[in-house]
């Protein structure tokens, strides 16, 4: 550590909550310059795109420490770990040795600021901060590997999309073989051929199919220019049952229009049909580090934390009593908020009621051109890139 803080002490405060919440900027400063020290990787990444959301995680920790009730830990309700560790694995080289020791890094910063600012921490909250780091450090690293996954599996299916051109033709030359044999034993062994290469063919459209989805998110993503306030009112009113209370000025930056159209779309209906029937739904944006956090609110039903990474898989639905379920609405959400180099947080409870926020740069049309060329390289040499600036 460098050891340049400042000399404000903790009597100036009235819990280490508060503190903590003081010093928050100058703790992440020197979390940045730590990182990079330590993990040459960081190097590569901007001010913004190194915090991404561990500033929000860092607001929670404090909030499970002010006693309030509303948090008891920092993961607690929401799945703000999990989405960075996907962040690191879908926009960094980060490793998942890296997203561990940033955690552990920004906990001993913590740690060493209350000996040097004199804040005293109860044994209760140092419980506190650990199962909070631990819980972080634990999803995080199962948001790291389900993305790698996903990653591994895409990049199947494009390696399979190369080998069905090869397949098709074989197939359609040992059926040629088949009708003009009249050997016995020669149509035996080839009608084994067709059958053995109708079974690859169908194995390589299944995995296609998985990927078909994912793919068609990158294929469309155009990057304009535009204001997020004025997409936001255009999408709330379609609005039929709920009122939608929005509260931000305006803020223009590049995305794609269309597919954040359909993300907004999503979640004001899911927030519709799952919160309380005629109840408001808030929808609020800021611009903080050059990133855009737009939330979503609805009071109603919480959703429970074993269901949140459910709720955006492809094909899954999670359902409890009348609720009938989240289909592929949120699964298509999430990639085209990680197609712009964001995540989506989902925050739940029964107090606070839900809130779903999406997490992006402002300007997305290096890391948008940059997808769409990594998606392109698993495709026909002749797909074009859809990314305009």
């Amino acid at each position: 550590m460098s050891g340049n803080y400042g000399d404000k002490g903790a009597s100036a405060f009235n819990s280490p909550a508060k503190a903590f919440s003081a010093l928050k900027a100058e703790i992440m400063n020197e979390w940045q310059v730590q990182v990079r020290k330590r993990i040459s990787v960081a190097t590569e990444l901007s001010d913004s795109a190194l915090q991404d959301t561990v500033h929000v995680f860092y607001d929670n920790v404090m909030e499970s420490l002010s006693g309030s009730n509303t948090r008891s830990f920092a993961t607690e309700g929401t799945n703000i770990s999990y989405v960075h560790g996907r962040e690191r694995a879908g926009g960094t080289n980060f490793t998942i040795s890296n997203v561990l020791q940033e955690l552990y890094i920004l906990k001993r910063l913590i740690v060493d600021m209350s000996f040097h600012k004199g804040i005293h921490l109860t044994r209760q909250e140092i419980l506190t901060l650990d199962e909070s780091f631990d819980r972080g450090i634990a999803e995080a690293s199962d948001g790291y590997v389900n993305k790698q996954r996903e990653n591994y599996e895409i990049f199947v299916a494009g390696i399979s999309h190369d080998i069905r051109n090869p397949i098709q033709v074989a197939l359609s030359a040992a059926q040629v073989i088949q009708m003009r044999t009249a050997e016995q034993e020669t149509a035996d062994l080839n009608r084994r051929v067709c059958s053995k290469l109708i079974e690859v063919g169908k194995m390589v459209d299944s995995l296609l199919d998985t990927a078909a989805f994912n793919n068609r998110v990158f294929d469309t993503l155009k990057i304009t220019k535009f204001d997020m306030c004025e997409l936001v009112k255009e999408v709330a009113e379609d609005l039929t049952h709920n009122r939608a209370v929005i509260q931000g000025n305006s803020i223009t930056g590049f995305w794609s229009r269309d597919q954040m159209k359909r993300v907004l779309e999503n979640l004001l209906s899911n927030a519709e049909k799952y919160g309380v029937p005629g109840g408001d739904i808030e929808v609020s944006f800021q611009v903080k580090n050059s990133r855009l956090a737009l939330s979503v609110h609805n009071e109603g039903e919480p959703i429970p934390k074993e269901h949140q990474k459910e709720i955006f898989a492809t094909f899954q639905r999670w359902h409890e009593g009348e609720v009938r379920g989240w289909g592929l609405g949120l699964s298509m959400a999430r990639a085209v908020v990680e197609s712009h180099g964001g995540s989506i947080i989902v925050d739940s409870s029964t107090d606070k009621g839900t809130t779903f926020t999406i997490d992006v740069p402002i300007d997305c049309r290096d890391i948008a051109a940059k997808n769409v060329q990594d998606k392109g390289n698993l495709r026909e040499p002749h797909s074009e890139k859809m990314v305009q600036n």
